[in-house]
């Protein structure tokens, strides 16, 4: 829980670990510790390729495999080195490990309609587990209208044997535009309901309005306006 990935985490007084991933099983990677905890003993460094953090009742100890532990004398400017398969480092007690707040964008949806009224973090941002819910609604049909949108760039208008080059970057300028405008009402949704409102529009709207131009209605409707201009 105190243990950061890709720096120099300080445990204690003269302990610092560094972890380079953490993978979803627990397991840490790429490990370096340096211990210089005690001030009569030469400060050592240990470095391995993968361990595990486990707790005791004295506190916490890292579990490291395949690496070595380095020692360095400056009076004698000697380098020992010391290979293992396996090694133990033992942490001073850090206390209780609270556990972490959850953020919106972590709970379920059960969770983000039954917030816990008495915890200050919850109720301070129930505006926000209000906008997660939302945008876990809309956030299917965003995908739907940049498909639609594709489809109807593609799709729409005479064929051309020189490739549809031009059709296609018109898409891809069209759904990032959708995009940057979707996440400008988000953040403008964070203190006003005139965004929510705002995303609910721009999600929709595409997906109405290619819906719309690739049926077979608006295909009657160009016809009728293409042969009344010609007469």
């Amino acid at each position: 829980m105190f243990l950061k990935e890709g720096v120099f985490n300080q445990v204690g007084t003269g302990l610092t670990v560094y972890i380079r991933e953490k993978d979803g099983s627990g397991e840490l990677r790429g490990i370096l510790i340096n211990d210089s905890r005690e001030r009569n003993k030469i400060p050592s460094t240990v470095i391995a390729k993968r361990g595990a953090l486990i707790s005791n009742d004295d506190g916490f100890e890292v579990l490291v495999y395949d690496g070595s532990r380095q020692e360095y004398d400056p009076a004698k400017k000697i380098l020992s080195r010391l290979d293992f398969d396996n090694y133990k480092v033992d942490f001073p007690n850090m206390g209780e490990v609270r556990q972490r707040w959850a953020e919106p964008d972590e709970r379920t949806i059960f969770e983000l309609f039954n917030p816990d009224l008495d915890n200050t973090n919850d109720v301070r941002n129930l505006r926000e587990f209000k906008l997660e819910v939302h945008k876990r609604f809309i956030s299917p049909f965003l995908a739907l209208s940049f498909a639609l949108i594709g489809c109807a760039s593609l799709l729409l208008g005479p064929y051309d044997r020189r490739g549809q080059s031009r059709r296609i970057m018109l898409a891809v300028i069209s759904a990032t535009a959708l995009q940057g405008l979707y996440l400008t009402a988000f953040n403008f949704a964070r203190n006003s309901d005139f965004g929510l409102v705002l995303m609910y529009a721009l999600v929709i709207a595409p997906v109405v309005l290619c819906l719309f131009l690739l049926s077979r209605a608006s295909e009657t409707m160009r016809r009728q306006m293409l042969y009344g201009a010609k007469s």
